[in-house]
């Protein structure tokens, strides 16, 4: 059983599109360090998601034993981080080594770990690198003798440049005054440590509720308090949360790639991509993505011979659409290809296994002739969400409030919503349950549906927290929450929700 958990050629496979990913990132910043050059100013921004992808690159060489490609990224990286610090300026020569260095790392991850090649000309690169590091360095050093006053022995310590987005030009000191030194105004810390953090204001709203219950001044102090765990839940997620432009900035370059290298006409249409992503999972979840267009590109798109014969535009339409519902990021790819039936697809699986580690789930529809449909759902952290609480089955269960239209008896129920009975989709009807009373009308990304359930609770604001790998996912579910008075109530999903309505309907 470990042997199947563990496989180390699945484990290569995974790294290798990881891989690809990162390398494709360094790729995109090539341009704005080109830049660099004739502007004669260092874009310290592009210099520091160079130096993410390697750090990443590294970390996940190790694990696996790539030692040869996890000595020349760190090599490179050391080129760099001289260059960020403005110690020197970025030169042609380093944006050279750089360059070959991206095309001596694509080689070598694609190799095996068990049979690492050196391709033909590392070990000159390697050499060349050290050197220009060691010229980079004395030149360093050089400069900052320079800055340094006269009457002290002792040079200041260099200035820590900001981390901005915007291009930061890094320029040359007077001989006789010396840079006044800056305060650094960024804190890194564990993730494990911010999810601590996060629990903690979930017990917080958790008592607010609490208090509520209570009447009185209690209600206006738990008021007081839903409002700072408001507070700090956005702060928190602000720390955490990246757009999702930012996370797949290499969408466009890995499409054109591909569809390239397949023979292919792609046309790419992206929509949403200002909506927020966790950056804790941007790597696993860029080589799932990956996998995900891989299939798209080499198996469903038809070539453009065989489009024509189905009388379709010989350029196919590939459409990665992204929107917030609940306490997820959703993430739609569409297709106008084959729609042949992606079950046993090994990049699908690969993609589904991918995003399951992270807590997120993968629904693949294909419909033959017409193309492929995939959603893949994954968590938002210090996901404190207001909800509309409902009762199922004699169960409390909970609704995003952002996704709700309105609430009402099922009598004056609108017939453009299909209905949906929650006890029954998720199976929990039993002997003697009340009737269905309610309808909660729900709308996610312009799908609708009503859902039936037997009453409305009221409007809370709760933690919520995924179910974890031991229970697994559970269609229709999103998450779990701990109220004030202890008990448990399961987050619906209103995306999974909306969808099977609509097929019921049709």
């Amino acid at each position: 059983m470990w042997d199947d958990l563990f496989d180390p050629e699945e484990s290569a496979g995974f790294f290798r599109a990881e891989a690809d990913a990162l390398l494709l990132r360094i790729d995109a910043e090539q341009p704005n360090l080109a830049h660099s050059l004739e502007s004669g100013t260092t874009n310290v921004a592009a210099v520091d998601a160079v130096l993410d992808a390697l750090r990443s690159l590294q970390r996940n060489a190790e694990m696996l034993g790539y030692g040869a490609l996890q000595h020349v990224a760190s090599r490179v990286e050391r080129l760099c981080e001289i260059v960020r610090d403005g110690r020197v300026p970025l030169a042609e020569s380093g944006v050279e080594m750089l360059v070959a260095g991206r095309a001596f790392l694509g080689e070598l991850a694609a190799s095996s770990p068990a049979a690492e090649p050196v391709p033909a000309g590392l070990d000159e690169y390697v050499d060349r690198l050290e050197r220009l590091i060691a010229i980079y360095s004395e030149t360093a050093s050089i400069r900052e003798m320079h800055r340094a006053p006269a009457a002290s022995p002792i040079a200041p310590p260099a200035p820590v440049l900001s981390q901005a987005s915007q291009p930061v030009t890094v320029e040359r000191s007077e001989p006789d005054r010396a840079p006044a030194p800056t305060t650094a105004r960024t804190l890194r810390i564990e993730i494990e440590r911010f999810d601590e953090l996060v629990r903690c204001v979930g017990d917080l709203a958790a008592q607010a509720s609490r208090l509520a219950a209570l009447g009185g001044d209690a209600e206006a102090c738990a008021s007081v308090l839903d409002r700072v765990t408001a507070d700090m839940t956005a702060a928190l997620a602000s720390t955490r949360l990246t757009t999702v432009a930012q996370a797949f900035d290499w969408l466009s370059g890995a499409v054109a790639k591909m569809s390239a290298a397949a023979g292919k006409r792609v046309n790419l249409e992206a929509s949403g991509t200002d909506a927020p992503f966790d950056r804790a999972i941007v790597v696993e979840a860029g080589a799932a993505l990956m996998h995900l267009l891989r299939h798209c590109i080499e198996s469903d798109i038809e070539s453009p011979r065989d489009r024509e014969r189905s009388r379709k535009p010989a350029a196919a339409t590939l459409a990665f659409n992204a929107f917030v519902c609940g306490n997820q990021t959703v993430l739609e790819v569409i297709d106008d290809g084959s729609g042949k039936n992606a079950l046993q697809a090994g990049d699908v699986s690969a993609a589904r296994h991918g995003l399951a580690r992270l807590n997120g789930t993968l629904t693949v529809d294909t419909i033959p002739g017409r193309g492929l449909y995939a959603t893949a759902r994954l968590p938002l952290p210090a996901a404190l969400l207001r909800c509309v609480l409902v009762r199922v089955a004699g169960d409390v269960f909970a609704v995003p409030f952002d996704t709700v239209v309105r609430t009402h008896r099922i009598a004056e129920r609108d017939e453009t919503f299909p209905l949906l009975r929650v006890a029954d989709f998720l199976q929990l009807a039993r002997a003697g349950a009340v009737a269905d009373a309610f309808v909660v009308n729900v709308d996610v990304h312009g799908r609708k549906a009503a859902l039936a359930v037997e009453r409305i609770e009221g409007e809370r604001q709760i933690a919520v927290r995924p179910l974890g790998r031991l229970v697994g996912p559970v269609d229709g579910v999103a998450g779990a929450a701990v109220l004030g008075d202890g008990s448990i109530a399961l987050v619906l999903d209103p995306l999974a929700l909306v969808t099977a309505a609509q097929k019921r309907r049709e």
